[in-house]
C-alpha cells in the first residue's frame, strides 16, 4: 500500500503574490539549480522597498518566478511523462534569499523603468505564458525564462544590451558544462489552453 498518496494535478499558474503586487521591483536575475545534473532556471526580483513584512511576519526580499515541470498537471491528457509546465510566482525571504547562492550562473539586470509586481503578472497572464509546454528531451525552462527576459525588452523595462550580456554569459557557462546546460536553450511550446 502507498503511504504517500498522488499529489493532485498542478494548475498552469501558482500565483502567491496576491498581497504585494503594488510593490515596485528594482532588477531581475537570472539563475539557476542543478549541481551535477541539468540545471533548472529561474528568475527574481528585488523588492525596492525592503520593510515589506509577509503574513509570518518574515521580511520579503523580492518575488521569483519558476516554470516547472510537475509530475502531474491538469492538462495533461496522455499517459506517459507530463510535459506542461506549471509557473509558479511566490514571494522570496529575506531568510531564505531571492537566489540560491550555489547558482553557477547568476546575473542581475536593472529595470530601466518602473515595474511592479503587478505588472510582472499582468505581462505574464496578458500575454499567456503561464501554458508552456516542455520540450520532451525533459528540458525548456531556460528558453522560458529568456523569452520571458525579451518580452521585458519589448515593454522597454529592460535594455537589449543587457539580454545580450546574460545570454552571452549564459553561453560560456554552457561551454563549460554543456551536459547540463543545453545550449542554445532546448524549446518547449506556448499552447492554448483547453475551453
Amino acid at each position: 500500500m502507498d503511504l504517500n498518496p498522488a499529489s493532485p494535478p498542478m494548475p498552469a499558474l501558482q500565483d502567491l503574490t496576491i498581497g504585494i503586487r503594488a510593490q515596485q521591483l528594482t532588477s531581475v536575475i537570472i539563475w539557476c539549480t542543478g549541481g551535477g545534473t541539468l540545471h533548472h532556471w529561474r528568475t527574481s526580483y528585488s523588492l525596492a522597498d525592503s520593510s515589506v513584512i509577509n503574513d509570518l511576519g518574515e521580511r520579503l526580499a523580492g518575488i521569483s518566478l519558476d516554470m516547472y515541470q510537475p509530475h502531474d498537471h491538469g492538462y495533461k491528457t496522455a499517459d506517459g511523462p507530463n510535459l506542461h509546465g506549471c509557473l509558479q510566482i511566490s514571494p522570496r525571504t529575506t531568510r531564505h534569499g531571492l537566489y540560491s547562492t550555489r547558482s553557477g550562473v547568476l546575473e542581475e539586470i536593472n529595470f530601466s523603468s518602473a515595474v511592479t509586481v503587478q505588472d510582472i503578472v499582468d505581462l505574464v497572464t496578458g500575454q499567456k505564458r503561464q501554458y508552456y509546454m516542455f520540450n520532451p528531451l525533459g528540458s525548456g525552462c531556460l528558453y522560458w525564462q529568456l523569452q520571458l527576459l525579451r518580452a521585458f525588452v519589448s515593454k522597454g523595462w529592460i535594455h537589449s544590451t543587457d539580454l545580450s550580456g546574460v545570454t552571452e554569459s549564459i553561453g560560456k557557462y554552457a561551454k563549460m558544462y554543456p551536459d547540463r546546460v543545453p545550449f542554445p536553450p532546448v524549446e518547449g511550446q506556448f499552447y492554448s489552453p483547453p475551453q
